[in-house]
């Protein structure tokens, strides 16, 4: 037990890296400690609103007698969000971490080694546990005017609530990869099997968002109570929740005893998997099956012939993000999944309130008539320019285009190509997706504002330029923020982009400076200047900051590289 204790700091220690403020100088602890501030102030609304989603839900349900459904709906929520998040990260830091290779030398049991993963997995989880169900926990207890015994049992469930989901996610790895060993891609199966999981997640939210537009609080309590065998059936898939909603219930200590013990339980029974089968399914992970192939002279010629220095840089990045499932998941997917499923969730509401949507269309036709061709145009540009902002600094493949490097950066050092040309390579794939992620939306605005609008064709034009200087504009922007703190020491690819807290903040950063330029554009119509003049003034701003941002960045670039 004291190894698999001192494994687990050690896996958190170097996985959390620029995270710990210990050992740093004072001047970036205070830094460090105002960026954890920003970002508290940051989820302060989301925490609120879950807040008051489990109190309306507690006073919903009580009139019908009904509120002992509270407690069990947020557990088993609260459970199946777990589930979800921590399945793609418990594949990754069991089975794909860089660590593996160096630990299964070491003289450490395989359930030593699986036990301290599954303390790190678990550590992660309790930050998105927490944010999520003590807000709703709260509600629910203000709601029921429990006392201070409540909370105390409430914090008590929330520690051992993630143990069972995080389990299941693990023991689903440890089961199934060693089936994978005669595959040649691997990760292929991590990263398809998150996208399945993304796709499901999105769809639930997108139900839910259906159903509660479309019925009442009556309604929804009606169908709770005529399925309540279909809630029984999903707590069976975590049958400890029963347990923990007595326990909430009538702060029964017996029940919440018993909740604690089947938690670990369930710790004991996966350290006996994990010793008997975890070793099998991590063995020649980093190993892949090849076929001998003969290849052609045409395909010899087209292996052997060159290209431009840039374009192998590029191809070289497009191979790490595609190759790498969380890269892929982060970088490149999220860029074009994002999107759609913010568009689909402002589409399904309305498609559930028809009739209201229908009496609210004249309305709206009748305030645009009150704006001239001029004015429309304008309000179609700032559209375009917020989508472009906001898909774009979803993308972030420029934002952690160093960081990604690793332990591998010293290759940039010794590799015969100047640090200009790698960071051109580099931002050529960023910039080539977030194009692609963006371009479809700005003809979609600019088609859609002509037959809708009657706003000018030719306005396609204008909405390409600053399609194309926002794209860079915020690129550039990204890559300077990894450039002066790249996150260089990791041992899970996950570190690398999720707890990049460098790159979070450039994503901020670049949307709150393409805001104060839509404001600003916005004071000088106030102004009484022409529209198209309002616009001519914002792309030729935006052109001069895009390929200022591009030189300085460059320049900047060269030197930080030198430095690290």
């Amino acid at each position: 037990m004291r190894k698999e204790l001192l494994l687990t700091k050690i896996l958190l220690k170097c996985g959390m890296g620029s995270m710990l403020p210990a050992g740093k100088k004072k001047r970036q602890i205070i830094g460090q400690w105002a960026l954890y501030l920003l970002i508290a102030v940051c989820i302060v609304p989301l925490l609120v609103l879950l807040y008051q989603f489990g109190r309306a839900m507690y006073q919903t349900l009580s009139p019908l007698r009904l509120e002992y459904l509270a407690y069990d709906i947020t557990l088993l929520l609260l459970s199946l969000t777990t589930l979800i998040l921590s399945l793609p990260f418990a594949m990754s830091v069991l089975f794909l971490a860089k660590d593996i290779e160096y630990l299964l030398p070491m003289p450490l049991s395989p359930w030593q080694i699986a036990g301290a993963k599954l303390c790190t997995v678990l550590l992660y989880e309790y930050i998105t546990t927490a944010a999520v169900g003590i807000p709703m926990l709260a509600g629910i207890g203000t709601a029921a005017h429990h006392g201070i015994a409540y909370f105390l049992f409430a914090a008590l469930v929330l520690l051992a609530l993630p143990i069972l989901p995080v389990i299941y996610g693990c023991l689903l790895g440890v089961l199934i990869l060693p089936l994978t060993t005669k595959l040649r891609r691997k990760e292929a199966v991590t990263t398809l099997f998150s996208i399945l999981i993304i796709l499901l997640a999105s769809g639930a939210g997108l139900l839910f968002s259906y159903f509660g537009e479309t019925l009442g609080s009556l309604d929804i309590a009606a169908i709770i109570t005529g399925n309540k065998q279909l809630l029984i059936q999903a707590e069976y898939l975590f049958p400890n929740l029963l347990l923990a909603g007595r326990a909430l219930k009538s702060t029964d200590p017996a029940m919440l005893l018993l909740y604690v013990l089947t938690a670990a339980a369930a710790i004991l029974v996966f350290l006996l998997a994990g010793n008997r089968f975890y070793l099998k399914a991590v063995s020649g992970m980093n190993e892949v099956s090849q076929k001998r192939e003969k290849l052609s002279a045409a395909e010899e010629m087209r292996a052997l012939k060159t290209s431009g220095i840039v374009k192998s840089c590029a191809l070289r990045e497009w191979k790490l993000l595609v190759r790498t499932p969380v890269y892929f998941l982060n970088c490149v997917l999220s860029a074009f999944l994002v999107p759609v499923i913010l568009l689909a969730a402002l589409i399904v509401p309305l498609l559930g309130n028809m009739e209201e949507l229908q009496k609210f269309l004249p309305q709206v036709s009748q305030l645009f008539q009150m704006f001239g061709t001029d004015q429309l145009s304008g309000v179609l540009m700032l559209t375009v320019f917020a989508l472009t902002t906001l898909f774009c600094t979803m993308n972030l493949s420029a934002a952690t285009c160093i960081s990604r490097e690793g332990s591998n950066f010293i290759e940039m050092k010794y590799i015969p190509v100047p640090y200009k040309k790698q960071l051109q390579g580099k931002m050529l794939c960023a910039v080539s997706l977030s194009f692609a992620a963006t371009l479809p939306y700005t003809f979609l605005l600019v088609f859609a504002g002509a037959a809708i609008l009657k706003t000018p064709v030719w306005l396609l034009l204008p909405a390409l330029a600053i399609n194309v200087f926002t794209v860079f504009t915020v690129s550039y922007f990204q890559l300077l923020g990894d450039l002066w703190k790249p996150k260089l020491s990791w041992t899970s690819e996950q570190a690398a982009v999720k707890q990049n807290f460098i790159a979070m903040l450039t994503m901020l950063g670049a949307f709150l400076v393409c805001l104060l330029l839509g404001l600003g554009c916005i004071g000088l119509y106030l102004l009484r200047i022409p529209v198209y003049g309002i616009l001519a003034a914002g792309i030729i701003v935006l052109g001069v900051l895009a390929f200022g941002l591009r030189a300085f960045a460059f320049r900047y670039g060269e030197r930080a590289l030198a430095k690290l």
